[in-house]
């Protein structure tokens, strides 16, 4: 059967805000902001992983996400391996393991050691994406680059790790009232989760990846006591739990 073709509800520019996950596997017209990726400490790698780094302006991982990426490299001796070295490895520096750590330092990553322990290993990644972000337009002309984030590993395993990533969702929202980057995404090789933030939304999966189930959460979406999460599928308007 022919796949049915993706449209979007028609609103003027600017007010629909496009989530389209073709440019994992293909390039997309779509996607014209950098792409960052950080590797955590998670449970497995994506699919289309190879694809995403060959293509990610950015590479860093998360303290033990570094030992994830070499075990990728040794276990499926990846040719070559020197494509698969990350710019930045940031972290309190406390999983990685000291073997990894000199391998990438020997292949000219930037290992960044922040013992601050108000902050998690995510957090202190993306602060560096921010800067990255901003040394990108400090030179700039015309409209500012946003970074399009995603951070691979970030489901499945440990339900507080797990949380604690969805957090840094919404923390890194609040912190500007704004979204800092273009688009954070959590993703695993099961699952992929982002933050819709008010407005309206389309969402194109990518089923060469992803399965064809899309659920909305409206968590804590409650304005004096009526839901304001809608969702349309097929045509249908549907009230979100």
């Amino acid at each position: 059967m022919p796949a049915r073709p993706r449209t979007c509800v028609p609103l003027p520019a600017g007010l629909l805000k496009l989530h389209d996950n073709a440019f994992w596997t293909t390039s997309s017209p779509h996607e014209t902001n950098p792409l960052a990726l950080i590797v955590i400490n998670g449970i497995g790698l994506i699919s289309c992983f190879d694809h995403l780094w060959e293509k990610a302006r950015f590479t860093v991982c998360a303290d033990g996400g570094a030992n994830k990426l070499y075990d990728y490299i040794k276990r499926d001796k990846v040719v070559p391996p020197k494509n698969y070295i990350p710019q930045y490895i940031k972290g309190d520096l406390d999983s990685i393991r000291p073997e990894v750590a000199s391998y990438f330092e020997l292949q000219g990553t930037q290992v960044i050691k922040d013992s601050d322990q108000d902050s998690n290993d995510l957090d202190k990644c993306l602060s560096l994406l921010r800067t990255l972000q901003r040394d990108l337009n400090a030179n700039g002309h015309g409209d500012a680059v946003k970074l399009n984030v995603l951070v691979v590993g970030a489901m499945g395993g440990r339900f507080d790790q797990e949380m604690q990533n969805v957090n840094a969702l919404f923390q890194w929202y609040r912190r500007a009232l704004s979204s800092i980057f273009h688009r954070m995404t959590l993703v695993s090789d099961s699952t992929s989760a982002t933050l819709l933030v008010p407005g309206t939304h389309c969402i194109r999966p990518n089923f060469a990846v992803e399965g064809r189930t899309c659920g909305l959460i409206p968590v804590g979406n409650l304005l004096y006591g009526k839901l304001l999460c809608r969702a349309k599928s097929n045509g249908v308007l549907r009230r979100v739990l």
